[in-house]
């Protein structure tokens, strides 16, 4: 078929009975894929973003897509050459969809740059924007940061925009594009591989990852986005920041994961450090927690699934270390996503590999895997999954081949 079955096989060490077991997932006996959703052409690079029965993505001809989960139908296709981008502007960055006043946004970036806002519901366009400044910005694959209010008067979009010679994150207002404030160019000199991730606000901090950076991160003042605190200098992280919280914690953490396996845990309020460990060898994935959970799991290059203490970063007590899972290893993971509610209503961590599988990991038992071949291509999946869980209860991911495929959940 086309690719690699035996990264699931042969590196589970589990039993035999549970090796079977993951072979039959593998070949579709047991955990068939639900659904293919089309795309308008070209590979899926963005990552899927899911709500009330439709998903939304990027496709490879420059249009954001808005399908039905459970037919697969088109409910409408947005184009961002023909309507307020570029000609060669691609959706690379997963949407950020947004409930204020009533009604559903969807807030995203382009590859050269732009900025849009695009109603959910009817995918007309309210507003597109574009820095001068970054005219010449390619390979943008960010998901803006959105702080909603009332109204989109009142809401706030935070966006990265990058170029191999400056990088800024722009403040903007959700009504009509305009800019707010910008950062100062976080890239310490101009390189071919610099870039910067998505923005993750939340209470005191905008906060960015950074490769070509004095610091792998900053945390930016929210009212003018000057830089308030450097993260781990020296370093560099090009994944977005994840800011765990719940209501009532009274110290958000602000979690980084650095190219060389690190890492590094931040007061999400002022920046202060927590801790920086060694996890892997490896660059790493955006870490993810499950609710109020005091471990936290990331996802190697190497395609292993690595997890750590929250408060301390350390290996979990009895774990023999920090690898949790190597099912996939030697595939390259680029995003994990949490399922409180997975397989058999447990806490499960769902990704897809270069291999062209999709992976649902329950933690409760790693080696109860399932892993699906994706249906035809076996091409690579480059995105993070997505879960309809208010609607149809899929798991969705995009792939290379120009699809986004869901999974049952359960």
């Amino acid at each position: 078929m086309g690719y690699d079955h035996s990264a699931c096989l042969v590196r589970l060490k589990a039993p035999l009975a549970l090796a079977i077991l993951c072979w039959c997932c593998i070949t579709g006996a047991l955990a068939q894929s639900k659904i293919t959703i089309p795309g308008g052409g070209g590979a899926v690079k963005s990552s899927p973003v899911s709500l009330n029965g439709y998903v939304y993505f990027g496709d490879g001809v420059g249009q954001l897509c808005c399908r039905n989960t459970l037919t697969g139908q088109p409910g409408w296709t947005f184009n961002t050459r023909t309507r307020g981008g570029s000609i060669s502007s691609l959706v690379l960055g997963r949407p950020s969809i947004n409930s204020i006043g009533g009604a559903l946004y969807l807030f995203f970036t382009t590859n050269d740059g732009f900025v849009f806002c695009v109603n959910a519901t009817s995918g007309e366009k309210v507003w597109s924007t574009r820095n001068p400044l970054l005219s010449a910005a390619t390979g943008v694959d960010t998901t803006p940061a959105v702080i909603t209010g009332s109204t989109l008067a009142d809401t706030v979009v935070y966006a990265s925009v990058y170029k191999a010679s400056e990088g800024r994150v722009f403040k903007r207002k959700g009504d009509d594009g305009s800019a707010l404030a910008k950062s100062d160019n976080l890239f310490g000199a101009s390189g071919t591989n610099n870039r910067l991730s998505s923005p993750a606000a939340w209470g005191g901090g905008v906060y960015v990852s950074v490769v070509g950076g004095l610091f792998a991160g900053y945390r930016l003042n929210p009212e003018n986005l000057e830089i308030g605190a450097g993260i781990a200098s020296g370093m560099n992280s090009g994944t977005p920041p994840y800011i765990y919280h719940y209501e009532g914690i009274i110290n958000p953490i602000a979690l980084i994961t650095m190219t060389d396996g690190s890492l590094g845990a931040y007061n999400a309020s002022n920046g202060a450090m927590m801790f920086v460990r060694s996890v892997a060898s490896t660059a790493l994935t955006s870490p993810v927690t499950l609710g109020r959970g005091d471990v936290v799991y990331v996802a190697g290059a190497d395609g292993v699934i690595y997890h750590a203490q929250l408060a301390n970063g350390l290996p979990p007590e009895g774990s023999g270390g920090y690898e949790f899972f190597s099912g996939a290893k030697g595939y390259a993971i680029q995003g994990i996503a949490a399922d409180p509610a997975g397989i058999n209503a447990q806490p499960t961590l769902l990704f897809g590999a270069a291999n062209g599988c999709f992976y649902q990991v329950p933690l409760a038992n790693p080696a109860s895997v399932r892993c699906t071949a994706t249906p035809g291509s076996g091409k690579a999946y480059v995105t993070t999954p997505t879960i309809d869980a208010a609607g149809t209860g899929t798991d969705l991911i995009g792939n290379d081949d120009g699809n986004v495929y869901g999974f049952a959940r359960r």
